[in-house]
């Protein structure tokens, strides 16, 4: 029995890509009034309870100035969000290159078929199967390991534990 539950919080900090062109937004001195929306970003977030159970959930932010409804904005489970008996799992990044690469599904694999840690699965996943600068995840074990790899520039990522213990970065 854990003696400790895990949350962990993600929202993705990879390079900010404008993909059009556009002119400069004149300086406007009028400061716009809070929506309450979010611009960009994932929010992503797995847990483990002191029982061991796991759950992983995902909110996509997509991609800037992209087809609305295209499947890479969507946090598919397996590919950007799993979570089983051994792991929880949430990704972000590109979303084509995460689907591409089953990449929250395959740390589990990892785990089970080859008997891989949570750590030695997920730098594996991010290192050597998502395409550079595509992807980032944070995971948790359910015996409380915590990782949170990336091969973009950043990440931004946040671990916190029932013990007090608090984790926050960016790079």
């Amino acid at each position: 029995m854990l003696s400790a539950s895990v949350l962990l919080v993600n929202i993705a900090a990879t390079n900010l890509q404008v993909d059009y062109n556009t002119r400069p937004i004149p300086k406007d001195d009028k400061t716009p009034a809070p929506s309450g929306d979010s611009q960009l970003g994932t929010v992503g977030c797995v847990s483990v309870d002191s029982f061991g159970h796991l759950a992983a959930a995902t909110s996509t932010g997509g991609l800037v100035n992209k087809m609305v409804g295209r499947i890479g904005d969507t946090p598919i489970i397996g590919a950007g969000t799993y979570a089983n008996k051994l792991c929880a799992v949430s990704a972000t990044g590109q979303g084509e290159a995460i689907i591409r690469a089953t990449v929250a599904r395959d740390v589990a694999a990892l785990m089970e078929y080859k008997g891989l840690s949570l750590k030695e699965a997920a730098d594996y996943v991010i290192e050597e199967s998502a395409p550079r600068g595509t992807t980032g995840l944070i995971a948790v074990s359910a015996t409380g390991e915590v990782t949170m790899p990336f091969n973009t520039t950043g990440m931004f990522r946040a671990c916190a534990t029932e013990d007090g213990h608090t984790e926050l970065a960016i790079w």
